[in-house]
């Protein structure tokens, strides 16, 4: 599974990239941002020794430069991308929400499903294919369907 991230197509234009050293600091700083979604806290790192571990080695040289300039800042002993939110903010993101609900409660109100939404159900249903075995007929035991069809094939 892919995930993305935001960058605006003029980022090298950003006084804080134009200061950096050198491309391999820019791109580091890329790297950073991409890992940075992968981490739980969005964008802060544990430790220097965590945000080493997601780098590649030779971009290890780059994080002081980059704190240095002011695009990640020392907390404590974490380490986070400065301006998180400016750098990730979706903005389409509430409406995307919006439209997902309203999907749902178009689905609730019209009995239609999407076809994601039916492979879900499924595949629910397919967990929980357990049914009450009547008293009449037996031991009142809670069985699966499947154990049934295979009890009554092998005395047909």
């Amino acid at each position: 599974m892919s995930i993305w991230f935001k960058c605006d197509a003029r980022f090298y234009k950003d006084p804080k990239i134009i200061a950096l050293p050198d491309d391999t600091t820019r791109y580091a700083f890329l790297v950073i941002i991409g890992e940075g979604k992968y981490v739980r806290s969005g964008g802060v790192f544990e430790s220097r020794q965590h945000l080493e571990a997601c780098l590649p080695t030779q971009y290890h040289s780059a994080i002081d430069a980059l704190i240095a300039c002011g695009l990640l800042a020392k907390r404590g002993k974490r380490i986070a991308i400065k301006a998180w939110r400016d750098w990730q903010v979706d903005p389409t993101s509430t409406e995307r929400s919006k439209r997902a609900r309203a999907r749902v409660q178009q689905r609730d109100d019209n009995g239609t499903a999407t076809a994601s939404q039916r492979l879900r159900e499924e595949k629910r249903r397919e967990e929980n294919n357990i049914i009450y075995r009547p008293a009449r007929s037996g031991n009142g035991r809670v069985e699966r369907v499947g154990d049934l069809i295979l009890k009554r094939g092998n005395n047909a």
